[in-house]
């Protein structure tokens, strides 16, 4: 068997072909100059302006005097034969959750995620969820994957890859979400190498829905495992805050005890999240009691801006690397890949000053 040799030409003109297939030249458009072509190619200009001629004579490109050499408006019966007709681009789609959301971290992904699918030539749609939007998405044939902080459950079946993000995973689908054990874990080392020994949780208001605060609870368990490992208090408190709810008695009731005890032990609150940490800073602050003086306040997750300008020591996820993350699932996923039901991200922790050093060194 004889392989047969394909001059340089013929290659120049298939590449320039395929260009024009996959839509990078569309029909109708101006091409790179002949000496543009061939520096991207790696050919010689005279191997580059030959095929180009060959191409104007079969009726693929065309020469439009004193402007330039362009795709054929409309392509010729050879070529649509060929299916070199241009490809249709995937269409992502990106749902906030809530018009509060468009505003919050949620926005720092979204940047990440609009860069990575510019790179895959992908399109992208935003926009609020609604169970009508996320069934229509989930019906597109051209649809890449969909992106939602929180999907509808049950979820509609659909051939389209979804990937939830958060705080806290959904089972049904895969998830891209901060390790919140690991954080906490991380917080009751943290405080105990630097003496801290009287720490208490705060959590969000119960719930009536049947839909648990997981990331809440993991950061405490972690905490609270973190502690008792390094030998440090028995047991940790843990307490409610909302800023309309009655359970916010239960923090104002454990504040007004440590004012009482006149710095006998040296207290810190653990707040699940930095938006409440920031009103029970305020609280503080109207009751006499200095951070990080007389108290100590030390949360996790930055939201929006207002919160970032308190200074809160704080453990929290590298944005980007998340968007990232979601992205590679639906590379995985455009691969017949079975994804994962949980990637986590590792948390860390900026120090801003709201907790006191009571060790010079660490243990």
């Amino acid at each position: 068997m004889s392989l047969k040799r394909i001059r340089l030409a013929e290659q120049v003109k298939e590449k320039i072909i395929d260009f024009i297939g996959s839509g990078k030249f569309v029909p109708g458009s101006k091409l790179p100059s002949v000496r543009q072509l061939s520096s991207g190619l790696g050919v010689s200009h005279v191997t580059t302006a030959r095929a180009v001629r060959e191409l104007i004579d079969e009726g693929i490109l065309e020469v439009r005097r004193g402007a330039g050499t362009f795709a054929a408006a409309k392509l010729p019966e050879k070529l649509l034969r060929r299916n070199h007709s241009p490809a249709r681009r995937k269409m992502l789609y990106f749902f906030f959750p809530t018009l509060q959301s468009a505003s919050s971290y949620h926005n720092s992904i979204l940047c990440t995620i609009q860069q990575e699918a510019e790179k895959r030539n992908w399109n992208i749609r935003i926009n609020l969820l609604s169970p009508e939007r996320y069934e229509a998405a989930a019906a597109d044939p051209d649809a890449a994957g969909i992106v939602c902080a929180t999907p509808p459950i049950p979820l509609p079946r659909t051939a389209v890859p979804v990937v939830n993000y958060g705080m806290t995973g959904w089972k049904e689908i895969p998830s891209v979400i901060p390790d919140n054990y690991a954080a906490g874990y991380a917080a009751g080392i943290h405080l105990c190498n630097i003496g801290i020994e009287n720490i208490c949780f705060v959590t969000s208001a119960p719930r009536k829905r049947p839909v648990p605060e997981l990331h809440f609870q993991e950061r405490f368990h972690g905490l609270k495992d973190a502690v008792r490992n390094s030998g440090g208090q028995d047991g940790i408190p843990l307490i409610h805050w909302a800023l309309n709810h009655p359970c916010r008695k239960e923090v104002e009731t454990w504040i007004a005890d440590q004012k009482r005890n006149g710095g006998k032990s040296y207290p810190v609150l653990v707040v699940g999240n930095r938006s409440m940490a920031v009103e029970i800073g305020i609280y503080l602050s109207a009751v006499g009691m200095r951070v990080p003086d007389d108290i100590g306040i030390l949360s996790f997750i930055k939201r929006n801006s207002f919160e970032q300008q308190i200074p809160i020591d704080t453990f929290d996820f590298d944005h980007r690397q998340m968007g990232e993350q979601i992205m590679l699932l639906l590379d995985q996923a455009q691969k017949g890949g079975k994804l994962p039901s949980r990637v986590q991200i590792p948390m860390t922790l900026t120090e801003e000053g709201s907790v006191r050093h009571l060790r010079t060194m660490p243990l």
